[in-house]
This record gives C-alpha cells, sequence and structure tokens, in this order.
C-alpha cells in the first residue's frame, strides 16, 4: 500500500506530505490516517480498487462501569465489575493496532476512575500507533491532568448533564487548548430551548458537537416522530449556515 500513497504524495498539500500517516485499507479504498492532528485523507481510483477491509476504523471499550455520578437516566449497571487492568487492556490495544485499527474510544462508567488514566494514556500512545479517545463527566479532569496527557490524545468527549457543572469543564478544556467536543444528549424537554443552549455552548468556545438519544426504559424521554423532526430542522438550519 505504500505505492499507493507515493503514488498520490504529490497531490496532497505540502504542509501535509511529511506527515506520518497510518495507512488504512477499506473495500475499495485507502484510509490517510495522521494521529496527531487527526487528519484523515480517503483515497479513492483505479489504484486502491483492489483494497478490502481487514479491521475497524475504531474500537469503543467501556474500561469500567464505576461512576462518580448516579444519573436517573444511566443504563449501565453501576455494579457490575469490570476485569480489565492496566496489562489486560494495553495488551488488548496493542493486538487492535497490530490488525489495524486506528483510534480507540474509551467509556464507562467514568474512564478517570481507570487506576492511572494519565499513565495509561502515555503508555499507550508510547508503545502503540493508536489515536487515543476518551468520553468523561468531566468532574475530574484538572489543569494538572489535562496538561499531563497534551500531545497524548486525540479527543476528549465532555457529556453535558445538569448535574456536572459542565460549563466549568468546558473552560477548563478551552484554557488548556484540549481538544474536545460535547455528546449532548437530546430529550423532548430539550427542544423548545435547544437553539439557545447551542448558541451558548458556541460562545463557551465548543465546536464539536454530537447528539444523543436517551437509551433507557423511561418513555417520557424517548423521541416520537414529530420530535424527530423538530431535531432535523434544527441541525438542518445550522448546518447550512
Amino acid at each position: 500500500m505504500t505505492d499507493i500513497l507515493t503514488t498520490y504524495a504529490n497531490y496532497l498539500p505540502p504542509e501535509l506530505r511529511q506527515l506520518t500517516w497510518r495507512l488504512h485499507p477499506m473495500d475499495g479504498k485507502l484510509l490517510l490516517f495522521e494521529r496527531d492532528t487527526g487528519v484523515n485523507i480517503l483515497l479513492e481510483g483505479e489504484e486502491t480498487a483492489h483494497l478490502t477491509r481487514i479491521a475497524p476504523r475504531t474500537l469503543l471499550v467501556a474500561v469500567t462501569n464505576i461512576c462518580n455520578l448516579t444519573c436517573h437516566f444511566c443504563y449501565r449497571n453501576l455494579k457490575s465489575p469490570s476485569d480489565w487492568t492496566t496489562d489486560s487492556l494495553l495488551d488488548f490495544c496493542k493486538s487492535a493496532d497490530d490488525w489495524g485499527v486506528l483510534e480507540m474510544a474509551f467509556g464507562g462508567g467514568e474512564p478517570m476512575l481507570f487506576p492511572d488514566w494519565a499513565g495509561f494514556i502515555h503508555q499507550l500512545y508510547d508503545e502503540t500507533q493508536l489515536a487515543i479517545n476518551f468520553t468523561t463527566n468531566g468532574m475530574m479532569l484538572t489543569d494538572e491532568f489535562l496538561q499531563a496527557i497534551a500531545g497524548k490524545y486525540g479527543n476528549i468527549r465532555l457529556s453535558l448533564y445538569d448535574t456536572n457543572h459542565y460549563e466549568e469543564t468546558i473552560r477548563k478544556l478551552v484554557a488548556n487548548g484540549a481538544r474536545f467536543g460535547v455528546n449532548w444528549m437530546i430529550t423532548p424537554d430539550d427542544l423548545p430551548t435547544i437553539e439557545s443552549k447551542f448558541l451558548h455552548l458556541l460562545g463557551l468556545g465548543v465546536r464539536d458537537f454530537l447528539l444523543i438519544s436517551y437509551k433507557g426504559h423511561d418513555a417520557r424521554l424517548h423521541f416520537s416522530s414529530e420530535h424527530y423532526i423538530q431535531l432535523a430542522d434544527f441541525v438542518n438550519l445550522h448546518h447550512q449556515r
């Protein structure tokens, strides 16, 4: 596959030609990925027609079920123990790296409760080619932690809850130059104020939004067809701006 990259290299902008690309074959295509910048380039042509996918692009791993919050809408069994240890998780990630996986996305529970989370991020970055991402409620993030993992991770996903003081955490992430996005769970009750909250989050410095839905058993928190239409109207309106 390196011959394909050589063929296409001269067509890349000069500032991208010297990056350390990982090559990820897909069905009839080749994805170039650079973990330190997060840049993706998809190549497709006669040169890539013979390629087939050999591994998923990203693996999602719940590193623990324990959490420092007790959100009423959470569907995870917080009492269910996790068998992951630093060594077993690192071994698993190394196997994924060898397989051709590009990124790990860690969740929970709360990953910040995994033993020596900063140390694990460093070890995984240094011993694999994987990009490292994790979702957190942000309550345990500190300036010291963010500075300690700087340059060693891909993206921090901050969950937005009424109980986790997310505005304070967003300011902290922005102040530390962190690469982050927000995971925003939308319920029917959020729809009347979704635009004002979106604009407020933009003002705080958020530029990456993932809108997610409730997955539990409370019917009041699930969308109806009309709710989905309202959400789609909001997304389409701001996508066009």
